[in-house]
């Protein structure tokens, strides 16, 4: 999706929920930690994704997409649209209908896939990969993702997964 409030490299809390817990990721990190729902943790997931720098072109897109009122708050100010150099290595985490843990980490190259990375609960990577999009929503065998039409609405695209 290309409307956002903040870039997509601005580090911040990302959580999805289980059948019986829940996994959390905060700021430029590259752990995944669970926690039951009575708050205890269950242990922790180190995710290896590569990342990449946040480039000039980066900032110019996310600049022409951002809504005006926030445009004439950043506007001359382009050190605040980057406070770090490079993505954070997570981008989003979901929980399937089987309890497998996704994690999506950011494309490579501008415009190519996602990468993600796919955990049981006992922490054990189940596969690793690339996907079109960051996904909005997974279960057992499809993802589904947000994506701008030609006119400009948001419309809902849904994939076939293989694992």
């Amino acid at each position: 999706m290309s409307m956002a409030l903040s870039p997509p490299w601005f580090a911040y809390m990302e959580f999805a929920v289980g059948s019986s817990f829940a996994a959390i990721t905060v700021g430029q990190t590259d752990l995944v930690t669970l926690f039951d729902f009575k708050g205890k943790t269950l242990g922790n997931i180190r995710v290896e994704m590569k990342t990449r720098a946040i480039t000039d072109e980066d900032v110019d897109r996310e600049l022409e997409n951002m809504p005006s009122p926030f445009l004439a708050l950043v506007r001359g100010n382009r050190e605040a649209l980057t406070p770090e150099e490079n993505y954070p290595s997570i981008l989003s985490l979901l929980v399937d209908d089987e309890d497998r843990i996704w994690v999506t980490g950011p494309n490579l190259t501008e415009g190519k896939p996602y990468q993600v990375a796919v955990y049981d609960r006992a922490y054990k990577m189940l596969k690793q990969g690339t996907i079109p999009e960051a996904p909005a929503v997974v279960s057992k065998s499809h993802a589904y993702f947000l994506q701008d039409d030609a006119d400009g609405d948001i419309i809902l695209k849904r994939c076939p997964l293989t694992l």
